[in-house]
């Protein structure tokens, strides 16, 4: 059974299990470190454009930040969103 992310349930949108599986992969490569978008299609195995439009919705949510250094793009996790799956399952 795959481990899913209590951050990967958001608020203002619909949770599927498709979304938050892809979160969850998404959020388990940004653990790691600071990493681009490249990195983290890498290291999840989805799309550019997938891991794109997971960090923009996990952004609006305070999940992740994007931190600019120069012309590149870095992705991090803020530490806030630090919800319980029974929390998020509640929203």
């Amino acid at each position: 059974m795959v481990e899913i992310e209590p951050r990967a349930f958001l608020r203002r949108m619909r949770n599927t299990r498709r979304g938050v599986s892809s979160r969850t992969r998404i959020l388990k490569a940004v653990r790691e470190g600071e990493k681009s978008i490249a990195e983290i299609s890498s290291r999840s195995g989805l799309s550019i454009a997938a891991v794109r439009y997971h960090l923009e919705n996990l952004r609006r949510e305070g999940v992740v930040e994007r931190v600019r250094s120069g012309k590149r793009a870095r992705w991090r996790l803020t530490g806030i969103g630090q919800r319980t799956i029974e929390e998020a399952s509640q929203a």
